[in-house]
């Protein structure tokens, strides 16, 4: 793939009916302000989204639209290579072109169903268009990945409004350990403030940025904390936002939540010992699928190891500049940019046991017994065999004790 040639996108079929829609939506981040459970809340109601003129395209299937942001990045990256992979491309010279064409193909067909759909019940098609991925926040292209971003969006809409919510960030700090627990990441197990913050910790750079390549008043930044969320949560606070009237679509439960320490701990070591085994990306060849570990972390979400308040302290102060002037420009009506943040402990939380890494240890085998069990069972009924099917069903539900009944702890 070759350096930095810049995006430019096909030009519409009919220059003369103008961009399809009238306002392009932008949620960009920031990272761990609940973007996934937005994100999810979008992909469960698309079809009634549709319905009341908002489109959020599938653009291959993905919750967010990651592989939109990796298909605009002005040079080769590791996400751009997870987007090929995931997208079936295989990697070379014009793959990022080929992506960017599948995207454009596959939102042109989205589209046009979309209209039809509209037409054979006798509605608008859509006029609003909606794209999500804190992608479009925090990578370290910044700019040149902005311009892209717009230059994609210029056919398709008339005008353009950039979502984004802002949260302190020493909570960012200690919330991405999760995440970067989840990614396989060997340094996740510990909410270590970063020596060298990367872009997405500098907001005032962020903002600048969008401002200057969508224009100040496209841009739409809001605090994220749950007091002064609308409803305390942050998808009723996205739609009125974004003027979307969907408060009473169903809400998906909560995704990508912090994890309690022995499960930072745990897979932080599980990413350490077999980075092919666990973490983002698909395996490689020949290996088969990933193991899914979603019952195992979910029954261990919860809050992640916390600081010391001097460090918190520390690391909040070397914003100091940059959020006041976001303060000023953004939200000249407060007083300090962000509210008074956590009580941190004095010295910090103590890592985990060795009891508390053991119960995730068990809670991974009986994870995998049970679902042996459950193949077992279900071969025995493919089979004719009911007397043999049934021991091994009551075997996996004893092993997955979802009510905790019988020492169940994944």
């Amino acid at each position: 793939m070759s350096g930095h040639a810049p995006y430019t996108p096909r030009a519409p079929s009919d220059p003369r009916a103008g961009p399809p829609f009238a306002l392009c939506l932008i949620h960009a981040g920031a990272p761990k302000t609940g973007t996934t459970s937005l994100q999810a809340f979008f992909a469960a109601n698309r079809g009634a989204l549709r319905a009341r003129g908002i489109l959020y395209p599938r653009l291959f299937g993905e919750i967010s639209h990651v592989k939109l942001a990796a298909a605009l990045h002005p040079a080769p990256s590791p996400q751009l290579d997870v987007a090929l992979a995931e997208a079936g491309i295989a990697q070379g010279e014009g793959a990022r072109d080929d992506l960017r064409a599948c995207i454009e193909t596959a939102l042109a067909e989205e589209i046009d169903a979309a209209r039809q759909e509209a037409e054979a019940a006798g509605r608008a098609p859509p006029d609003r268009l909606l794209l999500s991925s804190e992608f479009f926040w925090s990578l370290p292209e910044g700019r040149p990945l902005l311009e892209a971003l717009r230059r994609f969006v210029e056919p398709l809409a008339r005008r353009a409004q950039v979502h984004v919510w802002l949260r302190r960030q020493d909570e960012f700090a200690v919330s991405i350990a999760s995440t970067r627990a989840r990614d396989g990441r060997a340094d996740g197990a510990a909410p270590v403030f970063p020596a060298h913050p990367r872009r997405a910790y500098r907001y005032a750079l962020c903002l600048g940025d969008l401002a200057e390549v969508f224009g100040r008043r496209a841009v739409h930044p809001r605090i994220f904390a749950r007091q002064e969320l609308r409803g305390g949560e942050i998808v009723e606070d996205a739609l009125h936002a974004m003027g979307i009237d969907a408060a009473d679509l169903p809400r998906p439960p909560p995704r990508n939540r912090s994890l309690a320490p022995a499960m930072q701990v745990w897979l932080s070591g599980l990413g350490a010992a077999a980075p092919d085994l666990w973490g983002r990306g698909p395996a490689p060849p020949g290996q088969g699928a990933k193991p899914d570990l979603e019952p195992l972390i979910a029954r261990h979400a919860g809050r992640g190891l916390r600081p010391a308040r001097a460090e918190a302290e520390a690391f909040m102060a070397r914003f100091d500049k940059g959020n006041e002037r976001v303060r000023a420009e953004w939200f000249p009506e407060r007083a300090a940019l962000f509210p008074p943040g956590p009580d941190w402990p004095e010295a910090g939380d103590p890592p985990p046991d060795a009891a508390a890494l053991a119960q995730v240890t068990d809670g991974a085998l009986r994870l995998q017994e049970s679902r042996i069990a459950l193949l077992t069972a279900r071969l025995a009924l493919a089979e004719g065999r009911r007397k043999a099917a049934w021991p091994a069903f009551r075997r996996a539900a004893a092993l997955c004790d979802p009510f905790g009944q019988r020492g169940g702890v994944f």
